[in-house]
């Protein structure tokens, strides 16, 4: 019986196994916000940016007291004015716009699958794209209004794009597929901005494949560079005229150097009590940050990195454990923030983390232990181990583990015998 089951997920038509498993996916999302979504009152700064904007204020944000309301760069454009546009619309609440999320979202179950398919099988594909559907961590991504349910999507699509390249599976027009690819991960970086983690690791393996070959600098390395640099162009632009910075992209780096290493972190965002840390620091020390921050947000940031590596600076051991911990974050559990101890969230992470480091391990004798996806688990760790750490920061990570833990369940299927299937449609 399992056995036929099994055959009839991976046999069907793959348009039909596709279409039904974003149904499932977008039913499942929709019903998570129903039953867990806050979308009656605004969350988050990305929301408080969109309604300066709305109310004719600009690109502008106020740090709810510490600084008067001025340009910011905290956070980069596309999802701030994906948030504009369902204000523009005018509703009372944000229900639209987070089921327009959950739309988004769902639609991941396509680039997961052809992703899938390339780097390992067309039944790794499958398996993918079922687990992208249902994993728990991922159907809540669309339920707050933060970009990472849209950075999954980017992701997913830039990997499958690369594998194209990668694999040799293009051979004419390699010049659009390059451009094609520096396009999407500069909207991926405008999205937020660690995407430049992923284009940087996508760019690096091309040039370990391919080195400086003429045909390769023509065809892939200029046109991408130069569609990403387009991209990106009038952001950059934006920044240097109104902070004087040269290829600035955003100023959040000073707030999370300075709140995940000080006498009180615990390297996140949160206390032992999971009450956010900030309000606490701005009261016990509001005397000395109104006397040093400065009034703009590029003085507030630079006030912030100084302390943050400061701090470093005179207390290395107590900056050691807290790379540590936040490395134990990272793979493990943030027992700083509530979400992480719901069983719903901890202990399917758990199984698809076991199942990601076999795969992995498996992948590794079989030489499908890809450089692109080592580069990208470094490139993140090496970003927020030093700096800090949010469940969230981690789900790239957790993406590349689903995809080799897939791996690992077909592997397993095969030597079980229980996937009898030859050729999958």
């Amino acid at each position: 019986m399992l056995r036929k089951i099994i055959d009839k997920i991976f046999s069907c038509d793959i348009r039909i196994f596709i279409l039904l498993l974003f149904v499932i996916g977008l039913a499942g999302r929709i019903i998570a916000l129903l039953m867990f979504g806050n979308w009656k009152e605004p969350e988050f700064e990305y929301l408080a940016i969109a309604e300066n904007i709305y109310r004719g204020l600009g690109y502008s944000y106020d740090y709810s007291g510490p600084l008067a309301l001025q340009p910011t760069a905290l956070f980069p454009p596309i999802y701030i004015y994906w948030c504009y546009l369902f204000i523009l619309l005018g509703s009372k609440t944000f229900l639209n716009m987070y089921i327009g999320q959950t739309i988004l979202a769902a639609s991941g179950v396509m680039p997961a699958y052809l992703a899938g398919k390339n780097f390992f099988s067309k039944q790794t594909g499958r398996i993918i794209a079922i687990i992208y559907s249902i994993f728990p961590e991922i159907v809540f991504l669309p339920l707050k209004p933060t970009p990472e349910f849209l950075y999954v999507v980017f992701f997913l699509w830039i990997m499958y794009l690369f594998s194209l390249i990668y694999f040799d599976l293009v051979k004419n027009r390699l010049w659009l597929l390059s451009i094609s690819i520096g396009l999407l991960s500069g909207i991926f970086v405008l999205i937020k901005i660690a995407g430049l983690i992923i284009f940087i690791s996508l760019f690096c393996t091309l040039l370990l494949v391919n080195r400086l070959k003429m045909d390769a600098i023509k065809n892939i390395y200029i046109p991408m560079l130069l569609a990403l640099f387009i991209v990106l162009a009038p952001w950059l632009y934006r920044n240097y005229v109104v902070f004087d910075k040269i290829f600035y992209l955003r100023t959040g780096f000073g707030y999370n150097i300075w709140i995940g290493n000080n006498a009180y972190s615990l390297g996140t965002t949160r206390m032992k009590n999971k009450q956010p840390l900030n309000p606490f620091l701005q009261e016990k020390f509001r005397d000395y940050f109104d006397a040093h921050m400065g009034d703009t947000e590029m003085s507030y940031m630079d006030f912030m990195q100084k302390e943050g590596m400061q701090y470093i600076k005179e207390h290395k051991m107590h900056y050691l454990q807290l790379c540590l911990k936040r490395l134990y974050y990272y793979w493990w559990r943030d027992t700083t923030h509530p979400l992480t101890g719901r069983p719903e969230y901890f202990y399917p992470y758990f199984v698809i983390l076991v199942f990601g480091l076999g795969g992995i391990y498996i992948a590794f004798r079989h030489r499908k232990l890809y450089i692109v996806f080592i580069l990208t688990m470094l490139g993140y760790m090496a970003l927020y181990i030093p700096v800090v750490m949010l469940p969230r920061y981690r789900i790239i990570q957790v993406v590349i583990l689903i995809m080799y833990g897939s791996y690992f369940i077909e592997q397993l299927l095969n030597r079980t015998k229980l996937l009898s299937v030859e050729e999958i449609k």
